[in-house]
Formats: C-alpha cells, structure tokens, sequence
C-alpha cells in the first residue's frame, strides 16, 4: 500500500488555521454582530447620550415630577449592526 503523500501547503494552511483558532479574542476581534462588553461606560459619549435619551423618555412617560438619574452603571454592551444597540444594567 502506497503512503499518501499531503501537499505542504495543506499542512501550512491548517497549522494557520489551528493557531488562529487557539490564539486569544483579544488578537483576533470577535464577529461584528457579537455585543461587546464597553470597558470604560462613563466616557462612552454614544451610551451617554443612549442613557440620556432613555431617562428623558422614562420621565415624560411617568406622571412623577421629579426626573430619574442614572445613579451606577453596572453593565453596558454595544452591538454594531446597521446602526449601534447598547444593552445596559443601569441603577
């Protein structure tokens, strides 16, 4: 029985592929659509402005005379699709 000889290039292509599989997600961004956690909320200007919009709206919504404030941030993830969706965990 002949031994099947594999072409280099094959062994190189999945030696690549193996390691671009195994390195962590920081060297290789996640997909576009994947929410990604925002590191630094506070100084995220698109969220601020996201939080900002949503207060305003819960409070015309209400019938309470005082306005809500975002007192903690305890999570924020921004979602890049045809626009950007923040999900966020607000006290």
């Amino acid at each position: 029985m002949a031994a099947r000889k594999v072409p280099l290039m094959m062994v190189v292509a999945a030696i690549l592929l193996i390691a671009h599989a195994t390195q962590s997600s920081k060297a290789f961004p996640r997909l576009a659509s994947a929410p990604q956690p925002i590191d630094n909320p506070e100084k995220d200007k698109g969220l601020q402005q996201v939080l900002q919009f949503a207060i305003k709206e819960h409070d015309k919504a209400g019938n309470n005379r005082h306005s809500s404030q975002v007192v903690q941030i305890i999570s924020a993830k921004k979602q890049v699709t045809v626009g950007v969706k923040y999900t966020t965990e607000v006290e």
